[in-house]
């Protein structure tokens, strides 16, 4: 059964459609991935099952059209090595002039005392319901087995505080493993797998660090393949 819900949505665009010429499920896909990736720094790091629901298609099917975006330039694949393991992330290449000033638009209206360049619009996803708490708390309880709410006002702010410091959702990730792989099997340390502790003000030194060597036992634990893609 579909996980998508009947209040999820996904945003496509005319120059989707009038551009780049996409059409059916490459065209959600791509809507999907661009969504998630709308400025260099960020990707697409769902599962292969989230592209199929909402394709309602075949993990053939969707890898079928990731590889023609790829190989048509529109998107392009990132295999990031964390702590020994292999993940599979998507980005958009295309920024295109009509995003630019969409966003510069925004800028206008709404921050008018900043100058206006693509730098200073950063503070505008900050500012906006774009943060992904759902994702990176999500995250946060697959990684330790916990059920943290993205929705807790603490943690909200918490999250919201490290981006105005200009930390990307990536950084989140990156503490999360880092700290899960010095902590998680620690009876004395795991109580501090938690938002307080991992975004808090020394998210820059648990960013910084570096990683501990994993062992074997450590790499079985951490396998997850729901968001490992391979054509």
């Amino acid at each position: 059964m579909s996980k998508v819900q009947n209040e999820n949505y996904i945003q496509l665009s005319g120059w989707m459609v009038n551009e780049l010429n996409l059409k059916g499920n490459e065209l959600v896909i791509y809507a999907i991935i661009y969504g998630f990736s709308q400025t260099p720094e960020h990707k697409f790091r769902g599962s292969l099952q989230y592209l199929m629901d909402w394709t309602n298609s075949t993990k053939q099917g969707v890898l079928k059209n990731i590889k023609s975006l790829i190989e048509k330039g529109y998107i392009e694949k990132d295999v990031v090595s964390i702590d020994g393991v292999n993940k599979v992330y998507y980005r958009s290449t295309k920024f295109t002039d009509i995003e630019l000033i969409k966003v510069n638009k925004v800028h206008r209206e709404g921050q008018q005392s900043l100058p206006n360049n693509i730098d200073d619009n950063k503070e505008l996803v900050i500012d906006n319901k774009d943060i992904p708490y759902d994702r990176i708390i999500d995250y946060l309880n697959k990684r330790t087995g916990s059920s943290y709410r993205p929705s807790s006002k603490k943690t909200k702010d918490l999250i919201k505080a490290r981006f105005n410091e200009g930390f990307t959702e990536e950084d989140f990730y990156q503490v999360i493993d880092k700290k899960t792989a010095d902590w998680l099997s620690d009876n004395r340390m795991n109580k501090f797998l938690r938002p307080e502790t991992l975004f808090g003000t020394k998210f820059e030194s648990y960013l910084n660090q570096k990683a501990r060597e994993m062992t074997t036992k450590d790499l079985a634990d951490k396998m997850d393949f729901s968001g490992f893609m391979e054509f």
